[in-house]
């Protein structure tokens, strides 16, 4: 297993905007409660693990098609940021 890992750099409007207000809550992350291993980057996006599975479901469906494009693209982890560009073959959303 090699130490050095690739990560995807996509926009924030991948993610819907119900999604993004639960991802900025730090509690999203910790205890057991836990759905995904990452949290925010500063106040312009996300940084997490591009998890191959949702076992109980409770990973968002546009998060899970995101790690799957991540995967086929063999980046571990992804970073979505407000500035980044958008990739045309996922789905995006507008915020209000």
């Amino acid at each position: 297993m090699s130490n050095i890992r690739n990560f995807l750099i996509l926009s924030t409007s991948h993610v819907k905007q119900e999604t993004a207000e639960e991802l900025d809550c730090a509690e999203y992350y910790s205890g057991n409660s836990s759905v995904l291993a990452g949290g925010p980057f500063s106040e312009y996006g996300w940084f997490m693990y591009a998890q191959d599975c949702n076992p109980d479901g409770k990973v968002p469906s546009e998060l899970m098609d995101v790690f799957a494009y991540a995967n086929a693209h063999d980046c571990d982890y992804v970073l979505f940021d407000r500035d980044a560009e958008v990739i045309e073959e996922l789905p995006t959303w507008e915020w209000s």
